[in-house]
């Protein structure tokens, strides 16, 4: 490594990492300390059915989580233990978390303020909403002022273009 240069360092253990971002060439001592790892078991509710929402086979993207204060999320991988209830393996703690699950159209969740524990019990109950999160930005020449924005916007998908061109 060429000294004077910075380096990222880091550790992995599953899911969870710790890093320093700061480190020059040619360096020693340095310390990266793990989080002592707990279990958060969360039930996947439908907010309309009160269904358990189907949780074989989520994918790695769909639950996310940080320690409270900090701005970036890691990913966390879930594991089945039951129907509608997913197991993971997080920092002991207070944990913010978002669930996504876009791809089986639920509208990506926070979960603020949830603690982790040794053992996972009991369950934290999480509501999901069928629909879409959408940022729409709009733009051009001139500034977007106080008029448009007493405007009502709507995004239809093209099943509904037919019923639209009928009235």
């Amino acid at each position: 490594m060429p000294a004077g240069k910075p380096y990222f360092v880091y550790t992995l253990h599953g899911d969870v990492f710790a890093a320093r971002h700061d480190v020059v060439a040619p360096c020693s001592g340095i310390e990266l300390a793990l989080p002592e790892l707990g279990k958060l078991r969360l039930e996947l509710v439908d907010a309309t059915s009160r269904e358990a929402i189907e949780t074989n086979n989520l994918y790695r993207g769909a639950f996310a989580w940080r320690a409270r204060g900090e701005s970036g999320y890691q990913l966390a991988r879930p594991m089945e233990v039951a129907p509608g209830q997913v197991e993971l393996e997080l920092p002991i703690g207070e944990l913010d978390l978002v669930v996504c699950l876009a791809a089986r159209g639920y509208v990506p969740t926070p979960v603020l303020h949830v603690d982790v524990i040794q053992d996972g019990e009991p369950a934290t109950v999480v509501e999901l909403t069928r629909g879409v999160d959408l940022k729409l930005r709009l733009s051009g020449d001139e500034p977007f002022g106080d008029e448009h924005r007493k405007h009502a916007y709507f995004v239809l998908d093209a099943s509904h273009r037919a019923a639209l061109a009928a009235r």
